[in-house]
C-alpha cells in the first residue's frame, strides 16, 4: 500500500490527492444545466497506446513542439521518470529522468518552445514517512532533452498547486497548506517571480484552472471540505471576480482546459466517488452546461492531458487515494468533439 499523504481537506498529513491535467471541447453557449450534445453515429473516444511502465497518478505534464511530455508522479512511490508521447505515431518514448528529487503533485506548463515542471512533494519511509515539499522550477528543452534550473518559486514549498498561462507568463496559486492562496506570476523572459493579488476562492488545494481570452479561471478544490465556486483573474487589473458557481457536484482535482471562448472541466474526486462527467463554461453568457458525453475510461482523478494541433488526449490517474497498483491507470485516450 502507498504511504499515507496530506489531505486537501486539511493542512495535516492524512491522505493523498493530486492535481490533474487538461480537457477540451468546442461548443457554443447555453444556460446553466443545459446539455451540449455530441452528434450521433460516431464514437468520440479512441483508445491510444498506454503509458509504458504501469499506472501513474499525480504526474505533471505539458505540450511543447507538437508532443506531450509527462513526468514525475506516484507509481508505488514517487518517481522522476519522464516520457514523451508523439500523437502522429501514437508512440511513447522514455526520456532521461527529471533531474531533481522524485515527486508527485507538481505543476507543469509550457511557454513558447519550453516546458516547465516544479514544486510538488515526496514522502520517504513508508507509512511513517517524512514529507518533503519543493519550491524548485525546471525548464525542459525538447530540442536536446536538457533541463535547466530556473528561479525557485518564492512562496512556501508546496504540492497540489495549480497553474495557468496567459500570454507569455505563467501564474501559480493554491497548495495544501493554510495560506497557500497567494498568486505568483512567472516571467520566463526575466526568469523572475512577482507576487500578485491573493486568490479569492474558498478552497486552495486541488483546484482546476484554465485561461480564456487573456483571463485566468480558477475554482473547485478542497480546504476543510469541497468547493464549487469559480473565479476569474484579470492580469491587467490584478483582481479576482466571482463567476457562476460550478453546477455539478463539488470536487477536487478535476482537469480544466479552454477553447477560444469557453472553458471545460472533467472528472475529479468527490467523497466517495470519482465522476467522469464533463462541463463547459461559456465566457460570454457566464453559464455552465453539461456535455452529453463522459470520459471513456473509468471515472478518476489525478489525470494528465494535452492538446496537440487541436487533438485532445487524456488519461492515467487513480480511483483510490490510498490504493495499491490496481487503482492506478496507464490508459490514454483521444477525444474528438463533434464525432
Amino acid at each position: 500500500m502507498p504511504a499515507r499523504q496530506p489531505s486537501l481537506a486539511t493542512s495535516l498529513p492524512v491522505y493523498r490527492f493530486a492535481v490533474c491535467a487538461l480537457f477540451a471541447l468546442a461548443c457554443g453557449g447555453g444556460g446553466g444545466g443545459d446539455t451540449i450534445t455530441t452528434p450521433p453515429g460516431n464514437e468520440p473516444w479512441i483508445q491510444k497506446s498506454s503509458l509504458p511502465g504501469g499506472g501513474l497518478a499525480g504526474a505533471a505534464s505539458f505540450v511543447a513542439q507538437g508532443k506531450i511530455y509527462v513526468g514525475t508522479g506516484f507509481r508505488n512511490g514517487e518517481i522522476w521518470d519522464f516520457y514523451t508521447y508523439d500523437p502522429a505515431a501514437d508512440t511513447w518514448q522514455a526520456l532521461p529522468p527529471f533531474p531533481s528529487a522524485p515527486r508527485s503533485n507538481a505543476i507543469g506548463f509550457a511557454i513558447g518552445s519550453y516546458g516547465y515542471i516544479g514544486l510538488g512533494y515526496n514522502c520517504i519511509g513508508g507509512s511513517l514517512c517524512t514529507f518533503n515539499y519543493f519550491s524548485d522550477l525546471w525548464r525542459f528543452d525538447p530540442t536536446n532533452f536538457s533541463w535547466t534550473r530556473m528561479a525557485d518559486f518564492p512562496g512556501t514549498p508546496r504540492a497540489y498547486a495549480t497553474s495557468f498561462v496567459i500570454g507569455d507568463k505563467a501564474y501559480v496559486t493554491g497548495g495544501i497548506h493554510a495560506g497557500d492562496n497567494d498568486l505568483w506570476e512567472y516571467d520566463p523572459a526575466t526568469n523572475a517571480w512577482t507576487k500578485k493579488a491573493n486568490y479569492a476562492g474558498r478552497c486552495t488545494g486541488g483546484q482546476t484552472a484554465f485561461s480564456v481570452a487573456g483571463k485566468g479561471y480558477v475554482g473547485l478544490g478542497s480546504t476543510n471540505g469541497l468547493c464549487n465556486d469559480f473565479w476569474r483573474y484579470d492580469p491587467g487589473a490584478n483582481s479576482w471576480t466571482a463567476i457562476a458557481d460550478f453546477p455539478g457536484t463539488a470536487r477536487s482535482n478535476a482537469v480544466g482546459y479552454a477553447t477560444a471562448s469557453a472553458g471545460f472541466v472533467i472528472g475529479g474526486a468527490r467523497d466517495p466517488s470519482y465522476p467522469n462527467d464533463i462541463w463547459a463554461y461559456d465566457v460570454a453568457s457566464n453559464a455552465w452546461s453539461q456535455v452529453a458525453t463522459t470520459y471513456a475510461g473509468k471515472g478518476r482523478s489525478q489525470m494528465i492531458s494535452g492538446v496537440v494541433a487541436q487533438r485532445i488526449f487524456i488519461g492515467l490517474g487513480t480511483t483510490s487515494d490510498t490504493g495499491g497498483p490496481e487503482s492506478r491507470f496507464d490508459d490514454f485516450w483521444e477525444y474528438k468533439p463533434g464525432s
